[in-house]
C-alpha cells in the first residue's frame, strides 16, 4: 500500500495496514454488525450534495456522505458509471470485522469534487469502486418540522430528512479541507450544524426520531501483488499518452483556437474536420443531391401548402444571411428535404439538411467529422436541481444553433442547391451557420453557450 495511507496498526503486520472505515447500513460483504435495540435516539450522519467532474468535464451533482472515520473515499459502481469513470483494477486484500475479507472492490478512480455554489475549492481525492456505499441516509424519513428547524441555515443537503441513497463517501484525507470549524447548537435534541464548503453539514443524534444503529468497524487493506509489480515496472514503462491524443480533447482544443467573437456579438466556430479543408476529398455528392432534388420538386409541385412553406422556409433562411449564393463550386453539397406537422390547418415545416447521405464513393460530410465531446446534463441532475431551490424557471433559444457562425474557410463543406420553381434556374447556395443535421453540432452550440458563461 502507499505511504499515504497511515497504518492504525492495531497488532498487524507491517504487510497489513489497518483502516478505519465507518459502516453506516448495509455495505458490501461482511463489515456490517447491528447492535443490540438499546439506543434511544437516531445518529444523523452528515450527507451533502456536491458537484462532481465526469469523464466529459461536465460537473454533475451527487450525495455524498461526509465520513471522517474512514481513511478512504469510496464511490458507488453505478455512480462511477454515470459519471462516465473507468476504474483502475485493484487487487488489494479489503477485510472488515474479524477479518472477514471483502471481495467486491472493483477499483478505484480519481474524482474531482467542488460545492455546488462555487467553482473554488475544488478538491481531488482517489475513492474506491464499490457495489454501494451503504442503505438510505437516513434510514427512514425524518418529519418535515425537523427541517424546519433548520430553515435559515443554507444545508448541503437540503433534503437530508429524506431517505435517499448515497452515492459516495468523503474520508478523512479530504475531510479536513471541507469543515471550516464553525458550528450551531440549534437544540439538544438536534443534530449540530458544521459550516463546510458544501454549505451547512447536520452530524449528531436525533433523540425525537426512531432508533438507528451505526457500527464503526476497523477494515484491513494489504498491499496487492500486482501493486508490486506495477512499481517495480514503473521505471520501464513508456509515458502515458496525453490526454491530448484522444479525440474529446482534440475537439476542445480545436474549438479554443479557431473559435472567436464577431463584432456584430455572433460566435464564429470551426467544424471538428478529421482533416484539413484543402484536404478532403468528397467527389460524387453532386449527382446524388441533384437526383434527390428532382424527386422534391416533384413532390413540392404536387402539395401546394408543402412548397409554399418550404420556400418561405428557404426566404427566411436567405434573408437572415444564414444562407447566400456560392461565389465557388462547393466540396460537398448537401441534400434536404422537409419534416413536417399539419394540424387545425397549421402547418408547421422544417426543413433538415442531410450531412450523411452518402456519396456513390461511400464518403459522407459526416464521416469526415468528429463528434465531439458530449455536454448535455444528464436529465436526472436536472430535475434533482429543481428540488433545490424554491423558484425554478425554464426558457428556450429561438433558432439556437442558426445564431452560431462556421468560420468561412470550412464553408464550402456546406453548399446545397434550390430554386423556388422548377421553371427557376438551380442554384447553388452556401450555409452560413451551424446546421442541424451535423454530428458535431450539438457539440458547437453548447461550447459557445459555455463559453458565453465563462466571458460573461
Amino acid at each position: 500500500m502507499k505511504e499515504q495511507f497511515h497504518s492504525f496498526l492495531h497488532g498487524a503486520t507491517p504487510a497489513r495496514q489497518e483502516v478505519s472505515v465507518e459502516d453506516s447500513g448495509e455495505a458490501p460483504s461482511c463489515c456490517t454488525t447491528e447492535l443490540a435495540p438499546r439506543p434511544i435516539a437516531t445518529v444523523l450522519l452528515g450527507t451533502a450534495l456536491v458537484h462532481v467532474r465526469d469523464r466529459s468535464g461536465t460537473w454533475q451533482t451527487v450525495r455524498a456522505l461526509v465520513d471522517s472515520a474512514s481513511q478512504v473515499s469510496a464511490i458507488a459502481v453505478a455512480c462511477s458509471t454515470r459519471l462516465g469513470f473507468r476504474p483502475r483494477p485493484w487487487t488489494m486484500l479489503v477485510s472488515g470485522i474479524s477479518s472477514t475479507p471483502v471481495v467486491s472492490v472493483k477499483g478505484i478512480v480519481e474524482c474531482h469534487i467542488r460545492s455546488r455554489f462555487a467553482s473554488e475549492p475544488a478538491l481531488t481525492m482517489q475513492a474506491w469502486v464499490l457495489p454501494s456505499i451503504t442503505s438510505d441516509m437516513p434510514r427512514s424519513s425524518l418529519p418535515a418540522d425537523i427541517k424546519d428547524r433548520f430553515s435559515t441555515l443554507a444545508l448541503a443537503d437540503p433534503q437530508f430528512n429524506i431517505a435517499s441513497p448515497v452515492d459516495m463517501s468523503l474520508g478523512v484525507y479530504v475531510f479536513s479541507s471541507i469543515l471550516d470549524g464553525r458550528k450551531i447548537q440549534v437544540d439538544e435534541s438536534l443534530p449540530t450544524a458544521f459550516s463546510s464548503i458544501f454549505g451547512w453539514v447536520l452530524i449528531g443524534p436525533l433523540t425525537a426520531a426512531a432508533s438507528c444503529h451505526v457500527l464503526t468497524t476497523p477494515v484491513s487493506l494489504a498491499t496487492s501483488i500486482e501493486a508490486l509489480m506495477d512499481k517495480f515496472w514503473t521505471v520501464e514503462e513508456p509515458d502515458a499518452a496525453p490526454s491530448s491524443f484522444t479525440d474529446d480533447s482534440w475537439c476542445e482544443s480545436h474549438f479554443r483556437a479557431e473559435h472567436k467573437r464577431l463584432p456584430s456579438g455572433r460566435f464564429q466556430v470551426p467544424l471538428l474536420t478529421c482533416k484539413p479543408v484543402s484536404e478532403l476529398s468528397l467527389p460524387g455528392s453532386r449527382a446524388v443531391v441533384l437526383k434527390r432534388f428532382k424527386s422534391l420538386d416533384r413532390k413540392l409541385m404536387s402539395n401546394t401548402p408543402l412548397r409554399v412553406a418550404y420556400c418561405d422556409f428557404m426566404s427566411e433562411y436567405l434573408s437572415l444571411g444564414h444562407m447566400s449564393v456560392a461565389k465557388l463550386p462547393g466540396r460537398y453539397i448537401i441534400s434536404h428535404h422537409a419534416v413536417y406537422n399539419q394540424s387545425n390547418g397549421d402547418l408547421k415545416i422544417r426543413v433538415v439538411f442531410d450531412a450523411s447521405a452518402i456519396s456513390h464513393d461511400g464518403t459522407s460530410l459526416n464521416g469526415c467529422l468528429l463528434q465531439g465531446p458530449k455536454l448535455q446534463q444528464d436529465i436526472v441532475d436536472i430535475l434533482t436541481r429543481f428540488r433545490v431551490y424554491k423558484y425554478a424557471f425554464t426558457t428556450d433559444i429561438c433558432k439556437m444553433y442558426r445564431q452560431v457562425m462556421v468560420a468561412p474557410e470550412y464553408r464550402p463543406l456546406q453548399h446545397i442547391l434550390w430554386h423556388a420553381s422548377p421553371h427557376d434556374q438551380l442554384i447553388e447556395y452556401e450555409l452560413n451557420i451551424v446546421m442541424y443535421g451535423l454530428n458535431c453540432a450539438p457539440f458547437l452550440a453548447l461550447r459557445v453557450l459555455a463559453t458565453i458563461a465563462e466571458e460573461d
